[in-house]
């Protein structure tokens, strides 16, 4: 199983998720909490344990269950989405001939 320490923007506590992609210290990633989906920062690198390993460290870190990383934010500049909207466009000129 793939972990992920992660914290809230507004707290310093660190949460364990699940994962299934790599991920690294500093990404910034949608998680699934008990309150909703949540931005989350990740604090650590992902990194496999075994389920009894994970099941220790969810409540060292004071969880209940491991909830998993929903996805992670990337950076996209202006630039380039102005080029893959260009591309977008004609794409769908060519589907509509």
């Amino acid at each position: 199983m793939k972990v992920v320490l992660c914290r809230h923007a507004y707290r310093d506590k660190e949460y364990l998720f699940k994962t299934d992609f790599d991920l690294d210290e500093g990404d910034i990633c949608k998680a699934e909490t008990i309150n909703g989906e949540k931005t989350v920062f990740c604090a650590s690198d992902s990194f496999e344990v075994t389920d009894r390993v994970a099941e220790a460290l969810m409540k060292f870190f004071g969880g209940k269950e491991l909830r998993p990383i929903l996805g992670k934010y990337y950076f996209l500049d202006f630039e380039t989405m102005k080029k893959c909207n260009e591309l977008i466009t004609e794409v769908n000129e060519i589907e509509r001939r």
